[in-house]
This record gives structure tokens, C-alpha cells and sequence, in this order.
């Protein structure tokens, strides 16, 4: 047997589950098959094929021999895309981990309860049918009767368990799903702001932007004094590339609640690409001021300061943010060019080597770093940085410039020396990096 059977004391320790603000209309009493130790029940895959699964909370997800999958193939009711999703390690109950395929299966329904787009995995032949969390985690509030083997549960079937349903699945960043459970949410109850708040964020994360913009105008109209839903639409209409009103929407949020410091750093962002940079950079600091830690506002002023040449100030901008977030890679390697062209290299040097080990194939570490090491004689280093960068696609002049003149000084022959010389010519745009790639040639050609 594959996976640990849940006892009897087990499965009543684990299978009681809330998600905050539920009620339930009606209870739900589904007749379990008792096996030794362990409770199966019927599960309705896909509308297609009803099969007894093994209840088993302890596990992580929901499990499908072989030739079920195959069974589902055949009868359509599974598709291509819903099969090539990859590979997904599992725990089990018992604490192992196995590596499995994993499909999406369109619905396990369980009595009247239905679980839409649910992942899976497909285990071996004759391996269990097995309801794990990834199932369970999406049901109310449940109880078992082991005498009479049944077990009862509340279904997520009024307005606000969908919603409590729709917010946990967001919060995983599960935004499909979540969608889903806000729309059944609003099925029951359709003038909700909080709710079509709700949704419209999920619609935004998935880049459903015309979707998101008709939730959060109604949910605007419905309460037009909540800051939070004139931010919501600003940040919507401003990845619509509706600056203008994306202002108007931030201000009317700021009329509001003037402590809001992400509609002050959100609306700084969007002057940012309008390129106003003095409105930008003063809502940026309001921002700051309510909030020090504000990623956004941070990011964009040093970005900012970057722009202007002002390298210092944009370094203390970006070692801010990298104080919460030392893993994020772009403001990492920005860090780094600041430290670069402050001639701060030993400081710039570790920047850049974590943003390679990150991503080997990033051209502008690598060119970056392979000056470093050309820098301080270290000419094979530098070289196999620069090969690296240009292979990763680099056209930048000064790559192919420099990692000419390292080839110079280790003497390669003429030919692969004027070869990147001449590259580094057609890729320069003006008349003193022409210039510069000119008098490079000249000195080979002597």
C-alpha cells in the first residue's frame, strides 16, 4: 500500500475545519463504507465517474491510479493540457515523500459539494484513490459519526463562506479558484463591495484587467467612501495604461484616507511613467513617511535617484529594500551597478555573483562582473564571463569592446580580436563610443 490509512482517532483529530464567517444553510450527512481502520466514500470525477475514495487529511493532495487517468482520457472528459503539467512531490500521512505526475481535474463532487480546477496527482497502477488537503482544505466544518460510519459536513453555501473560501484561496495565490468562489459568492448575493473587491483583485493578479475594472466601478458605485476600492481601481486602470485616470482615482482614495501610503506610492509609481519625475518623487517620500518599509516607494525613488546619476542615494534606497527582501535579484543587481560605478568593485563583486548564481544567464551580471575581474588582472575569469554574457544574449558595444581587449592582452590572435572590435562598431550609436571602438581597431591594426 502506498499511503498510510488514517485511523479512526486520527481522522477525528484532523477532520474538523473552519474558514471564518461560514454558515452553513443546510448540513450534508454522506453514508461512509468502513475498512478496517480507515472510512471510503463515493466522489463524482469530472461529472464523468463515480469511484470510492480513502479519506486521508494527513496527506497533502488527492491521488488517481494510472488507469483511472486513462479511463478519463478515454472517455474526453480529461484533456491534453489538463495532463502535462509536470511533476509534484507529495508528503504522505506517514511523513515520506514521493514524486508523482500531477493533472488538473475539472471537479471532485462529494454528495452535493462540489471542488472546481483541482490539481491531482497520478500514481502507479492499482494505487489508492485518495482525498487528501488539497480536497479537504476546501470543505466547512466537519463531523463524524463512527457508529453509524457517516460523516456530516456544511457546505460553503451561503455569500460568505464562498467569500472566506475565495480570500484563503487568494491569500495561497490561488487567483482561478478564488475567482470562482467570489462568483458563487455573488451568485447569492450580488451587491456586495467587499466581495467584488475581492474579485476584481483576483481578476488584476491574472491580468483579466477589463474584468477586474467592471468589478471595482460597481463596487465604487456601492460604496463610494471606501479608500481602498478608489486604490484598487487606480492600480487597475494604471496596468490598463489609463494614467490619467489612474491619477484620479489614487487622489479620490487620498481625499479619503490621506494615510493610505500605498495610494501615495501607487500614484508616484504612475507619475513615474508619465515621466512628471517632481510629483514622483515627492508622493514617494509621503509614502515613506507613513511608511518606511513601503517596497514601492522605495524601489521607484531609487530608480529615480538611479536615473538622475545620483548613485549614492540610490544605493541607500536599494540596500533598504534588500535589508527585507535579500532575494530579490532585480533590486540586487541594481545594488550592484550603483556599487560599480561609485568604483565600490569589492562591494559590487558579491552583488553580482549572487544575481549569477541565481540566474546564470543573466548578460548584465556577467558583463558587469567579467570588468570587475578585467579590472584586477584576473583575465580568464573575466573572459568566461564575458563569453557567458554574450551567449546569453548581451548586444550591449562595450561587452563585445571589452571582451576584446581581454582577448588583446592574452594575446589571441588577430583575427578574433578584430572580430568583436568590429561587432562592438556596429552595435555603438554614438560618435564617441564609435570613436573609442575605432581607435581599439587602430591599435591592432598598427
Amino acid at each position: 500500500m502506498l499511503h498510510k490509512r488514517l485511523s479512526l482517532q486520527s481522522f477525528l483529530l484532523t477532520c474538523w475545519l473552519f474558514h471564518s464567517g461560514a454558515v452553513a444553510e443546510a448540513a450534508e450527512t454522506i453514508q461512509l463504507t468502513r475498512e478496517n481502520q480507515t472510512f471510503t466514500l463515493p466522489v463524482l470525477i469530472n461529472g464523468a465517474m463515480r469511484l470510492h475514495f480513502m479519506l486521508d487529511t494527513g496527506a497533502d493532495g488527492v491521488t488517481i491510479p494510472a488507469e483511472v487517468l486513462a479511463t478519463l482520457i478515454h472517455s474526453r472528459t480529461v484533456e491534453e493540457g489538463d495532463v502535462q503539467l509536470g511533476d509534484v512531490v507529495y508528503t504522505l500521512a506517514d511523513g515520506s515523500q514521493v514524486k508523482y505526475q500531477k493533472i488538473r481535474l475539472k471537479s471532485l463532487q462529494v454528495g452535493n459539494f462540489e471542488v472546481q480546477n483541482l490539481e491531482a496527482s497520478v500514481g502507479p497502477p492499482g494505487s489508492s484513490l485518495l482525498l487528501g488537503g488539497s480536497f479537504t482544505n476546501r470543505l466547512g466544518k466537519w463531523s463524524l459519526d463512527p457508529q453509524a460510519a457517516t460523516l456530516t459536513f456544511e457546505a460553503q453555501s451561503t455569500a460568505t463562506g464562498y467569500n472566506d473560501e475565495g480570500n484563503r484561496l487568494l491569500e495561497a495565490g490561488d487567483n482561478e479558484a478564488a475567482v470562482m468562489a467570489y462568483t458563487r459568492s455573488l451568485e447569492l448575493q450580488a451587491d456586495d463591495a467587499n466581495v467584488l473587491y475581492n474579485r476584481a483583485t483576483s481578476y488584476n493578479n491574472l491580468g483579466n484587467y477589463e474584468l477586474a475594472l467592471a468589478d471595482i466601478r460597481k463596487a465604487v458605485q456601492l460604496a463610494p467612501s471606501d479608500a481602498l476600492n478608489h486604490f484598487r481601481k487606480g492600480d487597475i486602470e494604471d496596468n490598463l495604461e489609463r494614467y490619467s485616470e489612474a491619477l484620479s482615482s489614487y487622489s479620490t482614495a487620498l481625499r479619503i484616507d490621506p494615510s493610505h501610503a500605498d495610494s501615495w506610492a501607487y500614484r508616484g509609481y504612475t507619475y513615474y511613467k508619465m515621466e512628471k519625475t517632481a510629483q514622483a518623487r515627492k508622493d514617494f517620500d509621503q509614502a515613506l513617511k507613513l511608511d518606511s518599509e513601503n517596497y514601492l516607494a522605495r524601489r521607484w525613488r531609487g530608480q529615480q535617484f538611479w536615473d538622475a546619476s545620483e548613485y549614492q542615494s540610490a544605493l541607500d534606497d536599494f540596500h533598504n529594500i534588500l535589508k527585507n527582501y535579500p532575494k530579490d535579484y532585480e533590486v540586487l543587481l541594481l545594488r550592484g551597478r550603483c556599487y560599480f560605478l561609485l568604483d565600490k568593485n569589492d562591494a559590487a563583486l558579491p552583488d553580482f555573483t549572487a544575481c549569477i548564481e541565481h540566474d546564470p544567464k543573466e548578460p548584465a551580471a556577467r558583463i558587469l562582473r567579467a570588468l570587475i575581474y578585467m579590472d584586477s588582472d584576473q583575465l580568464q575569469p573575466a573572459l568566461d564571463d564575458f563569453n557567458a554574457g554574450i551567449e546569453a544574449g548581451s548586444e550591449n558595444w562595450v561587452a563585445y569592446l571589452y571582451r576584446g581587449k581581454t582577448l588583446q592582452r592574452l594575446r589571441r590572435p588577430r583575427e578574433e580580436i578584430l572580430r568583436d572590435y568590429r561587432q562592438a562598431l556596429r552595435l555603438a550609436t554614438s560618435k564617441e563610443s564609435k570613436k573609442t571602438v575605432q581607435e581599439a581597431i587602430d591599435s591592432v591594426l598598427k
